[in-house]
């Protein structure tokens, strides 16, 4: 019966795109379809407020309502118990398998002791003393604890160099404690960091320029393939900027543009206003871009740590969850640690219980099946009755894109008639399907559509209701 099925489905079968150049994924971008990472925010900013920058005019040199005062000195970043350890944890706790860290954000200072210097020859001196050495710390621990790592340079704001949205301010803007820099010596500046960051820190997992790189793009993009960032993946990495580049959602809420159909391809270069769905990879112009979907854990789309703040309940977690991992996206989660340089005890609990949840919910299938060798069909076959209400369906993307559409059945007893569980496009690198509850004996996928005859190989699992 089901070698019936299987010769059915493949003669109903449609064979979509006519593509020379078909977009699949580096192996870089490939290993990016896993499904978690922690984006972790801490910076000068931690201790005044959240924002990009965190540094402003009220308190570069004086003192700002609940939080602390001249953010223009060093010594304004005063971690009271660096526990970079404690970050590890969470990870695991969690199951992120690598982590960014914000080496530079707005503000412009720099987690790391930088030996680059000033146009007037003096140090770059905005960054951490000796006695907290933060980046060197979080790599260290991420490479003993065999978690990827990477780092974020945003291009877009530099406050201690009166740098707003990639330019320069004019002179007359220049507070006292700034420094006095021309574009291009921001530019060289930025550059002669970034290869710090890119040149003495191993292997890479991801770099992140937020907000993109402005008009250093191809500067950004002959060091990046100078260095060891050129086998990273790069958020907002596109145009040509990197091989592996990664395009962001289009929202910080968990909410896929696009949702429930979202692709690993996109025709456009740095998506600026977000990727959408993307577009399909028979569309003229696709290239391979996957989706990331940054989401905050603390309420308010706050990235750094907010005194007072609430934090996202474990179901709001569960829907980000499918909305992300669950429909061909990877999930990159903020953590912002807090004023002790640890992790907020209320956070740590809430990733511990959502990485709890993951690994219950999706640990043990009802039964699996495997759908390849040019077969369109699959099934899952129970010994008596069932109960489920989720499929995953994972889809081997190293020749890209395989399967344009698909459909899930269910057959609740058997040699009764199928009945529709689901059906979608695309699988992409994880698709999970929640439907109703249903009692069953078998489960079927169907390919109703290929790209360019493509060979699909897809995994099928079944999994039963989980709270």
């Amino acid at each position: 019966m089901r070698l019936v099925l299987s010769i059915l489905a493949a003669l109903s079968l449609v064979v979509c795109g006519t593509s020379a150049a078909w977009p699949r994924p580096t192996p870089q971008q490939l290993a990016y379809g896993g499904e978690i990472s922690a984006l972790i925010h801490f910076d000068m900013s931690t201790f005044f407020h959240d924002g990009d920058p965190g540094c402003t005019d009220r308190n570069w040199n004086a003192c700002e309502a609940g939080g602390g005062c001249s953010s223009s000195q060093v010594s304004s970043f005063r971690p009271t118990n660096l526990n970079v350890s404690a970050w590890i944890q969470s990870m695991k706790d969690l199951g992120a398998t690598s982590a960014v860290l914000t080496a530079k954000h707005g503000c412009g200072f720099l987690l790391w002791e930088t030996k680059t210097s000033l146009p007037t020859g003096e140090p770059y001196r905005y960054h951490v003393p000796p006695a907290l050495p933060v980046l060197e710390q979080f790599v260290d621990q991420c490479r003993a604890a065999g978690i990827g790592y990477g780092f974020y340079y945003s291009l877009t704001n530099n406050f201690y160099l009166n740098v707003a949205g990639h330019y320069v301010r004019p002179a007359s803007t220049l507070l006292p404690g700034q420094a006095a820099v021309t574009q291009q010596q921001y530019e060289d500046l930025a550059i002669a960091q970034m290869r710090e960051l890119w040149t003495q820190y191993g292997d890479l997992t991801e770099i992140w320029l937020d907000g993109g790189p402005g008009p250093i793009g191809p500067r950004v993009a002959a060091l990046l393939n100078e260095t060891r960032a050129r086998n990273a993946v790069a958020f907002n990495g596109g145009n040509g900027v990197s091989a592996n580049a990664v395009r962001w959602c289009g929202t910080e809420g968990g909410d896929p543009q696009g949702y429930p159909t979202v692709w690993s391809t996109a025709c456009c270069g740095w998506c600026p206003d977000g990727s959408g769905s993307g577009c399909a990879p028979n569309a003229s112009g696709a290239t391979w871009y996957p989706s990331g979907v940054d989401f905050t854990l603390q309420l308010g789309d706050h990235w750094f740590y907010t005194p007072g703040d609430g934090i996202h309940s474990l179901s709001d977690l569960k829907t980000v969850y499918h909305k992300s991992v669950g429909a061909n996206g990877h999930l990159e989660i903020d953590f912002a640690i807090d004023r002790t340089g640890g992790i907020d005890p209320a956070h740590a609990q809430r990733y511990r219980e959502f990485g709890d949840w993951i690994r219950a919910c999706y640990g043990k299938p009802l039964g699996t099946a495997q759908l390849a060798g040019g077969v369109m069909s699959a099934t899952v076959t129970f010994t008596g009755q069932q109960t489920f209400d989720r499929v995953m369906l994972t889809e081997d993307l190293t020749q890209g894109h395989t399967v344009a559409s698909y459909q899930v059945s269910f057959q609740s007893s058997p040699g009764s008639s199928w009945t529709i569980f689901s059906s979608g496009q695309p699988i992409g690198s994880k698709r999970i399907d929640l439907g109703r509850t249903v009692r069953a004996t078998s489960v079927r996928v169907t390919v109703l559509s290929v790209f360019l005859s493509l060979t699909p190989n897809v995994t099928i699992a079944v999994f039963q209701p989980c709270a």
